[in-house]
């Protein structure tokens, strides 16, 4: 898989058909692309990024319903934003994004240059698995 492509709001499964399997694998897709353009992540969280990745990928479109693609490509467009020079090659991402989403991203946007943001997009995707998977007993 290469880097570095670009995603329709269509793709990620924005309209009426937002809960295709097909568009949480795209999604899912796009959030492979930008791990390997991330810092590393620490090992406990590098061993929950994949869960974390897949939960987020197929329930947002049960919250976002027909928004989902706008919602899902703001997220990943905010971290990117925030993560600034710390994400390989962001000046040519950046190059590329629309004016609308520089104005939403400029309202929107808190951080600058951090290197943890990753980190913390990863630790903020737990909030997508499933309770079943929270609550296991361990003894």
């Amino acid at each position: 898989m290469r880097c570095g492509s670009t995603y329709t709001l269509h793709e990620l499964g924005d309209g009426p058909k937002f809960d295709r399997s097909y568009f949480a694998t795209a999604r899912a897709k796009c959030l492979y692309q930008v791990y390997l353009r991330c810092p590393t992540l620490p090992l406990a969280l590098e061993s929950s990024w994949e869960g974390h990745k897949w939960a987020f990928a197929k329930r947002c479109s049960e919250y976002w319903k027909k928004n989902t693609g706008a919602r899902f490509l703001q997220k990943v467009n905010l971290l990117i934003a925030t993560l600034g020079v710390h994400y390989e090659e962001h000046a040519d991402v950046k190059a590329k994004l629309p004016p609308q989403v520089l104005k939403w991203l400029k309202a929107n946007q808190n951080k600058f240059d951090d290197p943890r943001a990753f980190e913390d997009f990863v630790v903020d995707l737990q909030v997508w698995l499933p309770t079943s998977m929270m609550n296991l007993p361990t003894g």
